[in-house]
């Protein structure tokens, strides 16, 4: 498994733990620990950058194109932000 597969692993595990958290204190530890952990994965990712589009469900609205990437599922936006 390379280290970005063990990032992503890593990343889900703590964003249960947010999902499910009540301490807003320890929360934001966690997402702080979350975007160290997307910097990192956006630095180590070799992007293929793909256009999907969306549907959501309240406002209902079709289409919504989003781009992320296909090996590490980072919007975009985020990894532009972070380059």
């Amino acid at each position: 498994m390379s280290n970005i597969d063990d990032l992503l692993i890593e990343k889900e595990i703590i964003q249960k733990d947010v999902r499910d958290m009540k301490n807003v204190e320890n929360k934001n530890k966690l997402l702080e620990e979350i975007d160290k952990i997307d910097k990192t994965i956006i630095k180590l990712c070799d992007h293929d950058i793909i256009t999907d589009y969306i549907d959501t469900m309240f406002p209902y609205r079709e289409g919504i194109m989003i781009q992320y990437c296909k090996n590490c599922e980072i919007s975009k936006k985020l990894i532009d932000l972070n380059k």
